[in-house]
This record gives structure tokens, sequence and C-alpha cells, in this order.
């Protein structure tokens, strides 16, 4: 089986972690935030930067004076600051419930479990089409 992706947009290493945020992922979160479900994820090879592209340099100590991310912060929290300066800036009552699952040797485990529960094998499933 062949499986064939489409690009919109490729960034290369020098790709400022806000240039990225801003183009590929604000449109997401804006439908997030008109309550579309949504997914972002990072694919790629073991120490290809998908966890700096997704975390990136962001500790609570090092963010500015009035709670800006610092410029190596990642799409998570960018993607946090979003919903929730949109979200009160509403000034209306809101629940966010979020799912931050991990996909690695064809397991997926579910990050945020309050308890270990079992991993959850991956199984591929050929689509049917209707001629």
């Amino acid at each position: 089986m062949v499986l064939v992706y489409l690009l919109v947009q490729v960034f290369g290493p020098s790709a400022k972690q806000k240039d990225l945020y801003d183009q590929a992922v604000v449109p997401i979160v804006n439908e997030v935030l008109e309550s579309f479900n949504c997914t972002i994820s990072a694919y790629g090879q073991t120490g290809t930067g998908k966890t700096y592209t997704m975390e990136g340099e962001c500790k609570r100590s090092k963010s500015g004076p009035n709670g800006e991310l610092p410029p190596g912060a990642g799409v998570i929290p960018r993607t946090v600051q979003q919903i929730f300066d949109t979200l009160e800036g509403q000034n209306a009552e809101y629940s966010v419930k979020v799912t931050f699952l991990e996909l690695y040797n064809e397991e997926i485990t579910d990050l945020l479990a309050q308890e270990e529960i079992p991993k959850v094998a991956l199984e591929e499933k050929q689509k049917k089409q209707l001629p």
C-alpha cells in the first residue's frame, strides 16, 4: 500500500516558531473556537524536531511580564494562550476539553490519563468507496 500526503506548506530549518504558528495553526485554532473538532499532529522520524515544534522552549519562568510567551514557544503553549485569551475576552462561561495522544510504535497512549490504562494497538482499515 502506498500512502500519499498533500503538503500545503513546508517550513524549513530557519522558520520561526511564531511564523509556523501564525501561518499553519491559527486558522485551525480559530475553527476550534467556532466549535469544530480539529487535530494538530506532528509526524516524522525520531530527532526531526517534532517535540521542539509542538512544545518549543517554553518554561513558565521565562514568560514575559504580561504572560507573553518567549519566541521559542511551540504550538501547544501558543494554542493554549490563543484559546484562553479568546475565551476570556468573550466574558462568557466556557468549558474546554482536550485530548493529548502519542502514537509510537503502532501504539496509542493517552498522555493525560490519570491512571495507567492499556495501550491501544493501531489497526489499518481499508477504505471502501462507492463507485
